[in-house]
């Protein structure tokens, strides 16, 4: 990992701690083991922090999604593979999806907050797609909203960060699965 690395994670952490507001950049540079000076030499500002921090975590969340979407596989074992990687994201990079999904793009500058809201677009457009897909070959109920189903679904995964707990009783992949049949159960055509 390099150092850059190491200040985007210690910067997730600190913002998933106390929120970017009161975040430091004096508590990011401790948590390195670094100057609060030497930050600068790798990045500019706290908000360039989180602008990379969100950027790379949606970016990646969009490569596993069109993977998924790529494959040879219904509409309903592509979902199950999309939440069971949005919540092994969640596992592996447990601060950078927090500041992912809760703190504000909005205090970015407007250049930046319309290139995240551009990449959270194509992620959500990959959810919809698939589910478009089940709909069109008959696998999901034809009379859903799109858009809704996919806010539904999206919103149920997201909000496990807030309560969801890596060491808790019941693990992420069995969340993962709960919430994969609980979603499609809604959603498949019986026949």
């Amino acid at each position: 990992m390099t150092t850059k690395d190491e200040i985007l994670m210690a910067a997730a952490e600190v913002f998933k701690e106390h929120g970017y507001d009161k975040a430091t950049m004096r508590a990011i540079a401790i948590k390195v083991g670094i100057k609060q000076p030497s930050l600068y030499h790798y990045i500019n500002s706290k908000g360039d922090l989180l602008y990379e921090i969100v950027k790379k975590t949606t970016q990646k969340g969009i490569e596993q999604n069109m993977k998924i979407q790529g494959m040879k596989l219904p509409a309903d074992q592509k979902i199950r593979l999309c939440v069971e990687t949005h919540f092994n994201s969640l596992m592996k990079s447990y601060p950078q999806v927090s500041v992912l999904i809760h703190e504000k793009i909005s205090l970015l500058p407007k250049e930046r907050e319309t290139e995240i809201r551009s990449l959270y677009k194509k992620y959500v457009n990959i959810i919809s797609d698939i589910l478009q897909d089940g709909i069109e070959k008959g696998l999901f109920k034809k009379d859903m909203d799109i858009k809704l189903i996919t806010w539904a679904l999206l919103g149920m995964i997201n909000w496990v960060y807030k309560w969801g707990k890596i060491d808790g009783p019941v693990h992420f992949d069995k969340i993962a699965e709960m919430y994969s049949e609980l979603f499609l159960r809604g959603i498949i055509e019986r026949s």
